[in-house]
C-alpha cells in the first residue's frame, strides 16, 4: 500500500513538470524531492530533501557539497552522492557548451559575463586567456595555469605560446577567486602588469584582466585605477 502511494505521489510531482514545468517560484524541496527519485528508487524522498535544504540552503551549495557532508544526511547513499555530482558536471558542460559558440562581443562587459559562465564550476584558481583576431572574433579560450596567480598560476611563455598558435591579435586575460571577493590583489596587478608588457612586445593588446568570483567579476580595464596598464 506504502509502495503504491509513493509511486502514484512520485507520478504526480513528474506530471506535474512535464505539464507545468519548474520555475523560480517552485520550492527548492520540491525540485530535490524529484531529483531523490532517480537516485532513491523506492523510498519516500520527501523529508531527505527538506533536511538537504535545510542543510545546505540552496541547490548549488548542495550540488557542491563534500562527499563527507551529503552522507551526514540520514537516507543519503553513495548513489544519491554520484547523482548529485553527474548533475554538477552535466550543467557546468551545458553552460560552458552554450557560451563557446560566441564569436563576437560589443564591449568588455560582453566579454565579462562570458568569462563569469566560463569560469563557473571551477573549485580551484583557474587561469585563462581568451584570444581574439584583427576582426575582433574571438577565436579561443584556453586555460594556461592552475593555482594561485602570484605562484604557479601565470607562465608568461605558455600564454604567450597559446597567443601565437592561436594567432591572436588581442587578448583578454582572467582567473577566479574560489571562496573569496572578485576584488584584485597587489599580486593580481603585478601579474597584469608582466602579461601586458609581454604582450607588447609581439605586438598583441592587452584588453582586459577579469577575476571573476561567485556570481560577480571585476574589469580591471574599466577601473580607472588600472588604464594605465591597458593603454587607455
Amino acid at each position: 500500500m506504502a509502495n503504491n502511494l509513493h509511486n502514484k505521489h512520485r507520478e504526480r510531482v513528474r506530471q506535474d513538470l512535464l505539464n507545468h514545468g519548474f520555475d523560480d517560484e517552485t520550492p527548492l524541496h520540491k525540485i530535490v524531492e524529484m531529483l531523490l527519485f532517480y537516485s532513491i528508487p523506492r523510498k519516500d524522498t520527501n523529508e531527505i530533501a527538506h533536511e538537504l535544504v535545510n542543510r545546505f540552503g540552496t541547490l548549488s551549495n548542495m550540488l557542491s557539497a563534500p562527499a563527507s557532508e551529503l552522507l551526514k544526511i540520514d537516507g543519503v547513499g553513495e548513489s544519491t552522492v554520484a547523482f548529485f555530482k553527474l548533475i554538477s558536471v552535466v550543467s557546468q558542460r551545458n553552460i560552458r557548451e552554450k557560451f563557446s559558440k560566441v564569436k563576437k562581443f560589443e564591449s568588455l562587459n560582453e566579454i565579462g559575463d562570458y568569462l563569469l559562465v566560463k569560469h563557473f564550476g571551477f573549485a580551484e584558481e583557474t587561469v585563462a586567456v581568451t584570444s581574439f583576431n584583427g576582426r575582433g572574433e574571438k577565436v579561443g579560450f584556453d586555460i594556461v595555469g592552475h593555482g594561485d596567480i602570484a605562484s604557479v598560476g601565470v607562465s608568461i611563455r605558455k600564454i604567450m605560446e597559446t597567443v601565437l598558435n592561436r594567432k591572436a591579435t588581442a587578448i583578454v586575460l582572467s582567473h577566479n577567486h574560489p571562496g573569496a571577493s572578485a576584488m584584485p590583489s597587489a599580486e593580481d596587478i603585478e601579474v597584469t602588469e608582466k602579461v601586458s608588457e609581454a604582450m607588447a612586445k609581439i605586438g598583441v593588446s592587452l584588453l582586459d584582466h577579469i577575476i571573476v568570483a561567485e556570481n560577480d567579476y571585476v574589469s580591471l580595464a574599466q577601473s580607472r585605477q588600472f588604464q594605465y596598464i591597458f593603454g587607455k
